[in-house]
């Protein structure tokens, strides 16, 4: 009859999110993921006390949003692709070479990755790189908070630090600026800290907030950049569609 005819026309629910093909889809998760997560940090900023029943209510809308939305494992399936599009490995490995810092023996370039998704530059012979990140999604990639680098002893220290993607990604201005203080910190004094940003991260940050990325301030990253010692100047700038390329240069000193 036209139940058992409908019945096997229904598909079953699957156990798990089938992989992110769309790059659209991709966009679309990885702006709402940076709009959900901040303005979630913003509300959990304040006391649970002293919340109004309204602040709560939204908080509780903003986390259903967010797992309805895939979560942190959505934003790394549509991070993963974007990659393979636009993959930020290839640009780092291009200008080391530009700059002479291929080495010219065995030994090889001490390289700190975070929020690795990929084993592109794990894959290069003559690069030394420790990859991690907080979800890994790979076994030769280590699942450690970078800010737990700080308490290593002894004291790791590389040659360069790749953040792609990452800055992003901390919903609050403190922990943006902690997190570059550090890097600078985890430099040796001939490093180069590259940076890949959402195009808008580089605009004005009313662009970004526009955009709904409102984990971006980029007058404030800015500020604790150079108070904490990198140098302002910016000596080049690659900017494509998608992504902006930013290669900043080594810190003035260290204190």
């Amino acid at each position: 009859g036209k139940s058992s005819r409908a019945k096997a026309r229904t598909k079953p629910i699957p156990l798990v999110r089938p992989p992110m093909k769309s790059l659209k889809r991709a966009r679309h998760v990885t702006s709402q993921f940076h709009r959900l997560t901040a303005a979630i940090a913003s509300l959990e900023s304040v006391p649970a006390g002293r919340r109004s029943s309204g602040e709560s209510s939204d908080l509780e809308r903003l986390h259903r949003d967010l797992a309805a939305l895939g979560g942190r494992d959505a934003y790394q399936q549509a991070s993963v692709l974007a990659t393979q599009r636009c993959p930020s490995s290839k640009w780092v490995i291009a200008e080391l070479q530009r700059r002479g810092l291929r080495p010219s023996d065995r030994r090889r370039l001490p390289v700190l990755e975070v929020g690795a998704i990929n084993t592109q530059l794990l894959d290069v012979p003559w690069l030394d790189v420790r990859a991690i990140d907080l979800q890994s999604q790979h076994p030769r990639i280590e699942e450690l908070d970078f800010f737990a680098l700080e308490h290593e002893e002894p004291a790791p220290s590389y040659r360069c630090i790749v953040l792609s993607m990452v800055i992003n990604c901390v919903p609050n201005a403190k922990d943006r600026g902690k997190m570059l203080v550090l890097a600078r910190e985890l430099l040796q004094e001939d490093g180069l800290l590259f940076l890949t940003l959402p195009l808008s991260c580089l605009t004005s940050k009313d662009d970004a907030r526009r955009r709904g990325n409102a984990g971006c301030d980029a007058d404030r990253v800015a500020k604790a950049r150079a108070k904490e010692g990198f140098t302002r100047e910016i000596f080049e700038r690659l900017l494509t569609v998608e992504l902006g390329f930013t290669i900043l240069p080594p810190p003035a000193s260290k204190t």
